[in-house]
């Protein structure tokens, strides 16, 4: 009788399973979420950025101003993720609100989506809940509902929701994003922190200041940090987490040296060779920009702005990672606003102290800034080499929490069957879901191998305006 039942259970069983899986752990906790975003909010711009900021400003109080203003621009873009991220509070981020906003009736957003535009969505063949297809999806309710997933993937994606079912433009809109995130977005960006890491890695070791590391050595290095964050992260599904705490406390420990510093500069006029010393104060603008025209200093104005709004990215972070949080709808507000305030304070604060410390013809001519206010504040060719270290934290921080979450959008794209279903694997023991962080080191180590480091602050503005206003591109 036992064998005749294991017979006919092995016979029912199908070869994957239509049941949806025990809920993973949700390991991450509030300061996880903190860490996570300032670590890459808090990367190698903030320390290299000043200068082309203050290149375009013609005084140091406009450049204090172009850091503020950044901040508030950043600021009501990371607020309306507090909103999207509690109504799809699940992995994926960016990725889940493009495929319901365009997936729904007419593509108009959420409630169509989990609403009457569900029933449009799936045709005639579609259930309603309630009438048979209980809490998920059945199998083959992708492609009655004109969705893009395959059964097996639907089968296992998880959680099962009203935003779960959208129509096939959400389908393309969510598959589009995530290939173009994960192929071209998060290599590029982890190849240009990995060399600035490289590179700042490798000052303490050259022959003279004047010194520059070969390309060859600079992408081999690069190399070399990219696959040690994705040994760190492969080791269990926190460990990625709990390295973003301590890049965080070196990130803080960074800042709050060069505040305190300029502080002490202020207080006792000791090294305060910027502002208080200058004939032109925090206003008064150098002979060789008050020719300049009004709409000029606008442009540059404008310019430095854009510069600065780079610098602040990174707060779209914990939205890849929203699954993962213990208390999603409570944290998700105090996450994106504590970090924003910490985040702004902290630039605003650094940028004072450089002011005041710096010259503001040394700022602009600089190309380490950072490295430049320590040696000249310490008086000490040593407190140049403990900066480029930090610096070299400051970028491996925010290279740990671009692998760390990009992973995360991986699992979620192979549940919705954008990527092999392979990789929504997570290993038996640590639970880190392994094939992610390969395939994404593998993906993101071609770019210091055959890419120059090209930050095109400006190229980005003149991209969003060709797509949105003379094409009519949504973006």
């Amino acid at each position: 009788m036992t064998t005749d039942i294991e017979d006919a259970d092995t016979e029912a069983s199908p070869l994957i399973s239509t049941t949806s899986p025990a809920p993973p752990k949700k390991p991450l906790t509030l300061l996880n979420g903190l860490a996570l975003v300032i670590a890459l909010q808090i990367g190698s711009g903030i320390f290299t950025l000043p200068t082309q900021v203050s290149q375009s400003v013609p005084s140091p109080g406009a450049g204090l101003l172009v850091w503020l203003l950044a901040g508030l621009l950043v600021w009501t873009g990371a607020a309306s993720f507090i909103e999207l991220g509690c109504r799809a509070p699940s992995n994926g981020g960016i990725q889940e609100y493009v495929r319901v906003a365009y997936g729904g009736r007419g593509g108009s957003g959420y409630d169509d989506a989990s609403g009457e535009g569900e029933e449009e969505a799936g045709g005639e063949g579609s259930e309603r809940d309630g009438e048979g297809d209980g809490d998920g999806a059945a199998p083959g309710d992708a492609d009655t509902a004109g969705g893009l997933v395959p059964e097996a993937a639907t089968a296992t994606a998880t959680p099962a929701g009203a935003h779960d079912r959208v129509g096939p433009r959400g389908e393309l809109a969510g598959f589009v994003f995530t290939w173009t995130w994960v192929l071209l977005a998060k290599p590029a960006a982890n190849g240009a922190i990995s060399t600035i890491a490289a590179n700042y890695l490798s000052r303490p070791f050259l022959p003279g200041p004047q010194a520059v590391l070969s390309p060859l050595a600079s992408r081999l290095t690069a190399l070399a940090c990219v696959g040690f964050l994705t040994a760190v992260n492969c080791l269990g599904a926190t460990s990625g987490a709990k390295a973003a705490n301590v890049f965080l406390m070196l990130k803080l420990s960074a800042l709050a040296a060069v505040i305190l510093m300029g502080l002490f500069a202020l207080v006792t006029g000791w090294r305060a060779d910027g502002v208080p010393a200058s004939g032109t104060g925090w206003f008064g603008r150098p002979a060789e920009d008050r020719e300049k025209p009004a709409w000029q200093l606008l442009g540059d104005f404008v310019t430095a702005t854009f510069g600065a709004v780079f610098c602040y990215g990174g707060w779209e972070t914990v939205g890849f990672v929203l699954g993962d949080m213990a208390q999603p709808e409570r944290d998700l507000p105090r996450v994106i606003t504590g970090a924003m305030i910490t985040v702004m304070t902290g630039f605003s604060l650094m940028n004072a102290a450089i002011y005041i410390c710096l010259p503001f013809e040394v700022i602009r001519t600089s190309s380490t800034v950072a490295v430049e206010f320590a040696q000249r504040t310490l008086d000490s060719a040593a407190a140049g080499v403990i900066f480029s270290v930090v610096v070299s934290a400051s970028a491996l921080g925010a290279l740990n929490a671009n692998v760390f979450v990009t992973s995360r959008l991986c699992v979620a794209a192979a549940h919705r069957g954008y990527f092999p279903v392979v990789l929504a694997n997570l290993h038996c023991r640590s639970e880190a879901d392994e094939a992610d962080y390969l395939e994404e080191a593998l993906v993101g180590l071609r770019r210091p191998v055959f890419s120059v480091l090209k930050i095109g602050v400006t190229w980005f503005a003149e991209a969003t305006r060709e797509l949105r206003w003379r094409r009519g591109v949504p973006v």
